[in-house]
């Protein structure tokens, strides 16, 4: 389950300091999905390729924590090797293609594809997508990655040194 954590600063797919809560305040609000637990949202939120292909699945979890994020004005972020990895185009990717429209991709950026090999070596593990995921999240400092893949997100995470919670979906 996803707990609150404290939101120190507003970035891209936080609230906005503006929104009457202070920079310290606990950003978390919840959700109920019938015949779901209750689930506490959090100050940002990345997803690996198995929270897409999830929601690409229509998976009746991944959908309804993807719903909680955006009533909470919180962007999911998918960086865009990502989004490449899912995607296969046509008509029968229509759940992805919803799903991503509620998200921000972020792009790769020469800088970023440095750190991401850097962090690759460090974690021992070639999986550039993972990395990546990992990489992001640990830099805008998210709460959480969802993903299918834990055991390999941990490990890259264990080489970062961040603390980073995982959700399995």
């Amino acid at each position: 389950m996803l707990s609150c954590i404290r939101a120190p600063r507003a970035r891209f797919g936080r609230r906005p300091p503006s929104s009457g809560r202070s920079e310290s305040s606990l950003f978390c609000g919840t959700i109920r999905a019938a015949g779901f637990q209750e689930v506490r949202l959090v100050a940002g939120v990345t997803y690996d390729t198995g929270a897409l292909i999830a929601g690409d699945r229509n998976d009746r979890r991944m959908w309804a924590l993807h719903v909680g994020f955006i009533a909470e004005e919180v962007a999911p972020l998918v960086p865009a090797p990502v989004v490449a990895e899912a995607w296969r185009g046509g008509s029968r990717q229509a759940g992805l293609a919803r799903m991503l429209a509620g998200c921000h991709i972020e792009e790769m950026t020469a800088d970023q594809a440095r750190r991401v090999g850097d962090l690759a070596g460090r974690a021992v593990y070639d999986d550039i997508v993972d990395v990546a995921v990992v990489e992001g999240a640990a830099r805008r400092e998210d709460d959480v990655i969802l993903t299918s893949n834990e055991s390999h997100i941990r490990k890259i995470i264990k080489a970062t040194g961040k603390r980073i919670r995982i959700e399995s979906v």
